[in-house]
């Protein structure tokens, strides 16, 4: 409710009749200086408008001189030192004219305020994506070394939307079995949750364990749908490959990708994130598929932020990327300055204006596995 202060009594009465539902303040006219954080509309004659201009714009109400019809103009108002000028005898058409303008004002000022604001809260954000982005890649290795006849590449670009994307690759305790995981949350809580989940339970696999990767995706989805929220949406690709045989048995849930380039240069695609993500409500993990990796054979498993950062879909995208005949170092370097085009394209930026590399809508994450052209394989 708007507060209406003047120190003429019967004037408050009669704008404060014709305007309805406001408050009426009464003010001693030597007073008024002193008070105007009480009201947010002054009605003012011209020597106490002209008394009270010094204050600062921001701290001020709205300022209204008031004069009779057939006087001269009054000082305050000649000089703009006012918000308006009220005539006498008050007319319910002014009344509602000097309100409105009043609430116009208000905006203003809110929307002012607002845009000062703005530097601020940018900077935090960036700040707090700057934190967001150190931790997320502490957590993800950098470099993986050669397993075996398996050489491996990575690469990770952290995005603005809340989440992230994790991925890894390790050995079994037996030594004869390869992990290869890589998963992208909807939520920073989501992410965390997983990847403590994952540390506890890796050391625990059983060697049944390693012939269904299935089983353990739904072990440790049980654990994570715990603390699920019911926006939560987890994507998944979790593959365990034997380093006898190089068969990699695998499961995939949402929007995650892998596939495969034969030495022939024929790709075909392990995951194309056609499954369903696993959520709160739903806990449906499919069954393991396996496939057979042969000498010199490439494989790429992908998260999805490609297609937003690009905007092409993900499955061209990648396999246009394993159709281009680069080593494993000219291939990443090739899918930075796609996505680094991809993100000037999307945000409109200008390319020569950005020294660092600028961040993609979402996490962008790739897994690259060279199988040696003379690797020994065991039958299978």
């Amino acid at each position: 409710m708007i507060r209406i202060a003047s120190s003429d009594l019967d004037l408050l009465k009669d704008f404060c009749l014709a305007a309805g539902d406001v408050t009426p303040v009464p003010v001693a006219s030597a007073e008024i200086g002193q008070r105007l954080a009480d009201a947010d509309l002054f009605l003012l004659n011209d020597e106490e408008a002209m008394r009270v201009v010094e204050t600062p714009s921001e701290a001020r109400p709205t300022l209204i001189t008031v004069a009779q019809e057939k006087a001269d103009s009054p000082l305050s108002f000649k000089g703009g030192l006012v918000d308006d000028l009220l005539l006498l005898p008050l007319r319910k058409l002014d009344v509602e004219r000097i309100l409105r303008a009043h609430g116009q004002a208000q905006a203003l000022r809110a929307m002012e305020e607002t845009s000062k604001a703005v530097p601020a809260l940018v900077e935090k954000l960036q700040q707090d994506i700057q934190m967001a982005q150190k931790i997320q890649r502490r957590l993800i290795r950098e470099k993986f070394p050669a397993i075996g006849g398996l050489n491996i590449k990575s690469k990770y670009w952290c995005g603005l939307k809340a989440g992230g994307d994790y991925f890894d690759v390790f050995e079994f305790p037996d030594k004869e079995h390869v992990g290869i995981i890589l998963s992208d949350s909807s939520s920073y809580g989501l992410s965390t949750n997983f990847i403590g989940s994952l540390m506890q339970f890796s050391v625990h696999v059983s060697q049944d364990d390693l012939s269904n990767p299935s089983q353990i995706v739904s072990a440790l989805y049980g654990k994570l749908r715990e603390e699920m929220k019911e926006k939560d949406r987890f994507n998944v690709f979790y593959g365990i490959l034997s380093r006898k045989t190089y068969q990699l048995r695998y499961v995939e849930c949402g929007s995650v990708f892998a596939a495969l380039k034969n030495t022939e240069g024929k790709v075909t695609f392990a995951a194309k994130g056609e499954n369903p993500p696993l959520t709160k409500e739903n806990g449906t993990v499919p069954a393991t598929v396996e496939i057979a990796l042969e000498p010199g054979d490439r494989l790429l498993v992908a998260s999805d932020g490609w297609a937003e950062s690009i905007g092409q879909p993900s499955a061209t995208l990648l396999e246009n990327f394993l159709k281009a005949p680069f080593d494993a170092q000219d291939l990443m370097n090739e899918m930075a300055f796609h996505l680094r085009r991809g993100v000037v394209k999307h945000f409109e930026l200008n390319d020569a204006e950005e020294e660092d590399f600028p961040m993609p809508p979402q996490d962008c994450s790739v897994l690259l596995f060279d199988l040696a052209k003379n690797v020994l394989r065991l039958a299978r």
